[in-house]
């Protein structure tokens, strides 16, 4: 684990400095899983949005796709494209 330096601004401090006393832990150990679940979210594709993806003209359907088979083709598309 390395140390690094973090600047917070007071009020977000003090917020943690709070949850980490009701919950009885460190503040490091809640700055820490706050980092870590923000570093999960943002790369899992759960946290992506179909709506931002570019779109992608590929022609008339030749077939009857259901929600789910469009959604992972986008993600997919989004993956390929650099965009994770």
């Amino acid at each position: 684990m390395r140390l690094k330096p973090v600047r917070v601004d007071e009020h977000t401090y003090h917020r943690l400095r709070g949850i980490a006393r009701d919950e009885g832990r460190p503040i490091a150990a809640v700055i820490r899983e706050a980092m870590e679940r923000y570093a999960t979210r943002e790369r899992t594709a759960a946290g992506k949005s179909i709506l931002d993806l570019e779109p992608h003209d590929c022609g008339p359907l030749t077939e009857w796709w259901t929600r789910e088979a469009i959604r992972d083709e986008m993600l997919e598309r989004c993956v390929d494209s650099g965009r994770d």
